[in-house]
């Protein structure tokens, strides 16, 4: 009969739940861990990252970022697929967000990679309409103005 042990338990669900020795929360640390991960270039480790952050940390306020940036790693590797539904994750559970113009906006970019102008031009006129002051939707008015010129 195999031995149990309660101290690895223990351990892991102390790593999740108490901050870390520097007094920053675990979710904070691992979240810029994956952030740098992402930055260094590392994309599916930060993919996998992101993905056990949001299993481990779904009640954190930084979940819909973490959703951003997985939806930014499968970009990278040119899944746009489901860079596409990071992003609508990111809007759905998470609508009062910061994250949600740069979400709609990265999935007007990902049809645009995958040739599908119809649903890039609604995603940024969509950008522009319901965030007309925010940064993205400059960028957004700027790839609509690219698509009518390229008719």
């Amino acid at each position: 009969m195999g031995r149990f042990s309660f101290s690895s338990l223990s351990i892991r669900l102390d790593r999740r739940r108490r901050c870390s020795r520097s007094g920053a929360r675990s979710d904070k640390v691992e979240y810029e861990r994956l952030l740098t991960l992402f930055r260094e270039g590392d994309l599916d480790g930060a993919r996998q990252g992101f993905a056990t952050f949001l299993r481990d940390y779904q009640n954190s306020d930084l979940s819909p970022n973490a959703r951003y940036w997985l939806g930014e790693s499968h970009y990278g590797k040119k899944d746009y697929r489901q860079a596409i539904d990071s992003y609508d994750r990111v809007e759905l559970d998470f609508p009062q967000s910061e994250k949600v113009p740069s979400a709609i906006l990265k999935k007007g970019y990902a049809y645009l990679a995958m040739k599908d102008k119809k649903r890039a031009s609604s995603a940024f006129k969509q950008v522009v309409t319901l965030y007309p002051r925010s940064p993205e939707a400059g960028k957004a008015s700027d790839k609509l103005s690219q698509l009518k010129e390229s008719r």
